[in-house]
């Protein structure tokens, strides 16, 4: 079942990907965010679902190393973590969120 978050205008406008690692050429590992969540590929084949974060945050976290590292741990923790479970978010990821959301005008009627 999808949550009722996907329907609303605003999380479309955001643009909320789901988050995957991969290896480039060289073997070093990437982060790859090319499709929308709730999108096929959204679980893994154990059934946990995939981080979701929103485009822009993505984009700006990966401007920095600290950034990237923050997204590569909170990546492997939620696909560590089992099925149903919560995982906090990294601080660097939250606080990078919450700047977003703060500055985020639209508002669902």
């Amino acid at each position: 079942m999808r949550a009722p978050g996907y329907n609303s205008q605003r999380w479309i406008n955001q643009d909320w990907r789901y988050l995957r690692l991969g290896k480039d050429a060289e073997g070093n590992t990437i982060i790859i965010f090319d499709r929308k969540c709730g999108a096929a590929g959204g679980r893994t084949a154990s059934g946990k679902a995939r981080l979701c974060l929103p485009a822009k945050v993505i984009r700006d976290l990966k401007r920095s190393k600290r950034g990237k590292a923050a997204l590569i741990r909170q990546i492997r923790k939620k696909i560590a973590a089992p099925v149903g479970a919560r995982v906090p978010y990294d601080p660097v990821i939250l606080e990078k969120f919450r700047t977003f959301q703060l500055n985020d005008k639209f508002k669902d009627r």
